[in-house]
C-alpha cells in the first residue's frame, strides 16, 4: 500500500511537463530568482543608505522565497489543479472534510516537536565540537545587532524553510512516487537533490560539509514525513537547523552567506566538524529507528 501522504499526488494532474514547469519557475534557480532580484533591487535603491549587509542579505533571501512560495502555490493550484495543503500532510480531518482553514490543518505541535528535538541534537554536536577542537565560542555582535538579526530571521527563515520542505519532502517525494514505488529510493533521490541544492562555493571541506550534512538531514526529514504523513516535523527541525547555522556554526566558511554576522564563533577545522556532525546525526537516526521501529519499517515498506 502506498504511503498516505505520497498518495496525495493523485488528487491532481501529473503530466511530466507540469512538474518541469513548476520546478523551473518556483525553484531559486529559475524565474522566481529574476522576479525576486527585481523586487529586492527596487527596494534597496528606494531605501538607499538605510541598508547594511545583514539587512541586504535577509531582504534578498526573503524576496526570493516569498516569491518562490507564492509561485509554487499558484502552480500547484492552477497547473496541477490540486489543493496546496496536500503538500503539507495527509490529514484525516481533511479526508473527511474538504473545507477548513489551513491554520487548523497544519499540525503545529509537530513543528514545535521538530524544533526542540533538533535543537537537542545540534547542541550535542556543538558540545562535541568544542571538546574535540578545544575551542571556545566568542560573541561577535552587539545586543542591538542580535535583536535585529533575530527579527530578520523570524521574518525570513520560516518562509525559506517551509518552501524547501514543501518542495523536497512534499512535492518532489510525491512526484517521484508516481514512477517509483520503493520509498527508500524515493527519499534517497529527493535527499540527494536537497543536498546538492546546498552546494557551497569554497574549499573541498566546505563543499563536503554543505552537501553531506544536508543530505543526511534530508534523509531523516523524509523518513519522518512518511512516518507522520506530513512535513511538519521537518519544517520545525529545519527552522532550528538554520538558526544554528546563523548563530552557532563553528567553522569559518561553513555557512558563507552568514559569516559576516555570526553571533558565536568561529572555530577551525571543517573536516573534524563534519565528522562530528555525521556521527551525531547517524546516532540520532539510529535512536529514532529503535524508538519508532515499526512505524519506520511500515513507512519504508520493509
Amino acid at each position: 500500500m502506498i504511503n498516505q501522504f505520497l498518495n496525495n499526488v493523485n488528487e491532481g494532474k501529473n503530466n511530466l511537463w507540469r512538474y518541469l514547469i513548476t520546478l523551473f519557475i518556483s525553484l531559486p534557480i529559475g524565474l522566481s530568482t529574476l522576479i525576486a532580484m527585481a523586487v529586492s533591487s527596487i527596494v534597496i535603491i528606494f531605501l538607499g543608505s538605510f541598508f547594511y549587509p545583514p539587512l541586504n542579505f535577509f531582504l534578498e533571501t526573503a524576496s526570493q522565497f516569498y516569491v518562490s512560495i507564492i509561485l509554487l502555490y499558484l502552480l500547484v493550484k492552477f497547473l496541477h489543479k490540486r489543493n496546496f495543503m496536500s503538500l503539507f500532510n495527509a490529514s484525516k480531518e481533511y479526508i473527511n472534510q474538504k473545507r477548513f482553514s489551513f491554520v487548523n490543518r497544519i499540525r503545529w505541535g509537530k513543528i514545535l516537536k521538530g524544533m526542540l528535538i533538533w535543537a537537542v541534537l545540534l547542541i550535542i554536536i556543538q558540545i562535541f565540537i568544542s571538546i574535540f577542537l578545544n575551542k571556545s565560542y566568542v560573541i561577535n555582535v552587539s545586543f542591538n545587532d542580535f535583536i535585529i538579526i533575530i527579527l530578520l530571521f523570524l521574518l525570513t527563515v520560516p518562509i525559506q524553510v517551509t518552501f524547501e520542505e514543501l518542495v523536497f519532502r512534499g512535492y518532489l517525494n510525491q512526484a517521484l512516487s508516481l514512477k517509483i514505488k520503493n520509498p527508500i529510493i524515493i527519499i534517497l533521490i529527493s535527499s540527494l537533490c536537497f543536498g546538492f541544492m546546498h552546494f557551497s562555493l569554497g574549499d573541498m571541506g566546505i563543499l563536503v560539509n554543505a552537501v553531506v550534512f544536508t543530505f543526511l538531514c534530508g534523509l531523516i526529514w523524509s523518513v519522518t514525513t512518511l512516518v507522520d504523513n506530513g512535513i511538519e516535523f521537518g519544517v520545525g527541525a529545519h527552522i532550528t537547523n538554520n538558526f544554528f547555522a546563523l548563530a552557532f556554526t563553528s567553522s569559518t566558511g561553513s555557512m558563507a552567506a552568514y559569516d559576516f554576522f555570526k553571533i558565536f564563533g568561529p572555530v577551525s577545522s571543517i573536516w573534524i566538524e563534519t565528522l562530528i556532525q555525521v556521527i551525531c546525526v547517524l546516532v540520532f537516526a539510529l535512536i529514532m529507528f529503535f524508538y519508532k521501529k515499526e512505524a519506520i519499517l511500515k513507512a519504508l515498506k520493509i
